[in-house]
């Protein structure tokens, strides 16, 4: 697949390649849109964002960061709870 996307893009013509695979979207895009839950959290282009950055952002980005952020503090509570 990845050869054929280069393939095209040799041949001047635009490819819309989605895939979840970081290292793919990299190898043959110029080009990146993140998507969660249907809507853009991301658009940006090689070399603006690193593979950790951009796995991340494929991963919740903020909202995940948010939701890491209630559990802690819910552990922190029932951690807590059992100390008393």
């Amino acid at each position: 697949m990845l050869r054929i996307v280069l393939q095209a893009r040799k041949r001047g013509l635009a490819v819309i390649f989605i895939t979840h695979n970081v290292v793919h979207a990299l190898t043959v895009g110029d080009h990146f849109a993140v998507l969660i839950r249907g809507a853009k959290a991301a658009d940006f282009r090689r070399g603006e964002k690193s593979r950790e950055e951009i796995t991340d952002l494929m991963a919740g980005g903020e909202a995940m960061a948010e939701l890491e952020a209630e559990i802690d503090s819910h552990l922190v509570l029932h951690q807590n709870d059992l100390a008393n």
